[in-house]
């Protein structure tokens, strides 16, 4: 065993830190805890559920695997026969029709559970905690449930007839001919709301041409043009709030170029968005809430004491990193990844790639060139240390962190976090072939 690398005996629950997935059993379906300590994936042909080796009961079909954000609980949809259930650690909630594809989701405090579901002559119901949540309705926008970072507010979109109605505990708070899926945002201080929604124009076929706009508690913010036929200008459907509640951040299209508007004011426009997760990329959609409205793409990064934010951006033949307005460093490429800052909001951090090799930019330095940069990359506690998986070559990696190379028998669970336990150590989920461990890292 290595000085750095650490295997955990069992819980005493019976699941293991160090166990082996199933034959049948893919990497690409795995599901990590936020916490990178346990990991659920569907066995047994898609019919069972197991965490760190251990099998739940067995169903006919299971979707939706979630942790919650504590990663003690585990959630999921499960068929039997031609019923559906949500099981929340193994306790089966009341049985309906169908399930919605983006059920369930946990509360921020990890105590609630909430989803969409079907009962033939009700109609489509929100339920939380078994519990229904306003009146029945002709079906939800796709995205499902949004819980408000105080875990007291449920917000979620409605079909009303010829509208489409935004929800909060059951009230309905306005009324558009479209809001755009998965535009949902609570601020972290719970108290506001926003949502994208077409305020004028017309609908052609499913597709809006017309006026958009940020909606804050109920207020259009400023119209912008969108056209869903041309797809030359719109909104993004991603609303962004700095962590102190006070900043308020979304992309626009205009004339095939995209801007940031940021606190009111409209940054220059360029080509296309380079920061975040490449939605509808394969290995993006592996992500943990993929497809939830809980779930945000980071194409901007606020710093945790909301005076700074930076974005990647394409222009012309360039990426260029944007940092509080400013165009601060290009390169001929930078990945599709969220920037990163330092908790003490000093320091940033991104990937970018040149001569076909990936490297880490450091406080606006590159580091060391890899064949590819992998996985988590996150600060320490202390905003001392930086740490990232690379690949050195094909099918070998490295834990990075600042100036010590780690070699890796195996590679990073695609989701996984880097999970610091303190300043000096840290641990994440590692797959060897079928084999997945629990592994620490100390510097």
């Amino acid at each position: 065993m290595s000085l750095w690398e650490r295997w955990f005996s069992k819980t005493e629950e019976e699941e293991s830190t160090t166990f082996t997935l199933p034959d049948n059993v893919g990497t690409q379906t795995l599901t990590a805890s936020p916490n990178s300590s346990r990991l659920a994936y569907a066995v047994e042909s898609g019919g069972s559920v197991a965490v760190n080796g251990r099998s739940h009961r067995r169903y006919n079909e299971v979707a939706g695997i979630t942790f919650s954000a504590d990663s003690q609980h585990v959630t999921y949809a499960a068929r039997k026969s031609r019923i559906w259930f949500v099981v929340r650690d193994e306790a089966e909630y009341e049985p309906y029709d169908l399930i919605g594809k983006t059920s369930p989701v946990f509360s921020p405090d990890s105590n609630r559970v909430a989803y969409t579901a079907l009962k033939q002559g009700s109609g489509w119901i929100a339920v939380a905690d078994g519990k229904v949540i306003g009146a029945p309705c002709e079906g939800f926008s796709p995205g499902g449930i949004l819980f408000s970072p105080d875990s007291s507010k449920m917000a979620y979109v409605i079909k009303d007839g010829d509208l489409w109605a935004v929800v909060v505990n059951g009230d309905v708070r306005g009324r558009y001919q479209s809001v755009m899926q998965r535009s949902l945002s609570f601020s972290p201080d719970s108290r506001k709301l926003a949502w994208v929604a077409c305020i004028s124009g017309r609908g052609f076929n499913g597709q809006w041409v017309g006026e958009a706009s940020v909606i804050v508690d109920g207020d259009p913010i400023r119209p912008w043009p969108h056209d869903e036929r041309t797809n030359v200008s719109g909104l993004s459907n991603e609303v962004y709030f700095s962590p102190n509640s006070e900043r308020i951040a979304y992309w626009v299209k205009q004339n095939g170029k995209w801007l940031l508007v940021i606190d009111g004011t409209a940054q220059r426009a360029y080509d296309g968005i380079v920061s975040g997760w490449p939605e509808g990329h394969p290995e993006c959609a592996r992500l943990p809430d993929y497809g939830k409205t809980v779930w945000r793409s980071n194409k901007i990064s606020f710093s945790p004491d909301s005076l700074h934010y930076a974005y990647a951006v394409a222009d012309a033949n360039e990426h260029v990193l944007v940092y509080d307005g400013q165009e601060k460093v290009r390169y001929p490429r930078i990945t599709n990844n969220p920037i990163v800052f330092s908790p003490d909001s000093k320091r940033v951090a991104f990937s970018a790639e040149r001569d076909r090799k990936q490297f880490i930019v450091l406080d606006w330095t590159a580091m060391e060139p890899h064949y590819g940069i992998a996985g988590d990359r996150s600060f320490s506690p202390d905003s001392q240390h930086f740490a990232y998986m690379a690949m050195e070559r094909a099918n070998a990696f490295s834990l990075v962190i600042g100036a010590k190379t780690l070699p890796i028998k195996g590679g990073p669970v695609y989701g996984a976090n880097l999970v610091w336990d303190d300043s000096l150590k840290l641990h994440t989920l590692v797959a060897d072939g079928q084999r997945i461990a629990v592994t620490s890292f100390q510097i």
